[in-house]
């Protein structure tokens, strides 16, 4: 679980190192659009682990304390139908 939170910041790393290799206008343009669009990703990631866990939590307040699927007796509980 650890390694996947590395994977940006490698990443960046690794588009500053072509940057300092590089020493050229075009490659410090191509890093920084590489920079936004990572920045972006981040940003979209915790967006949506943010809606997911917001969405638990409504479901886990809606449910309440009762952990059933339906506690209403059936009518034919006794005898049921074929």
């Amino acid at each position: 679980m650890q390694r996947k939170r590395l994977i940006p910041l490698l990443c960046l790393l690794a588009a500053r190192l072509a940057v300092a290799w590089a020493n050229d206008d075009a490659a410090a343009k191509l890093a920084t659009t590489f920079e936004i669009a990572l920045a972006s990703v981040v940003i979209l990631y915790w967006t949506i682990v943010f809606t997911v866990a917001l969405g638990c939590v409504i479901v886990m307040i809606a449910k309440g304390p009762a952990y059933v699927a339906d506690a209403y007796p059936l009518p034919d509980a006794d005898a049921p139908l074929p």
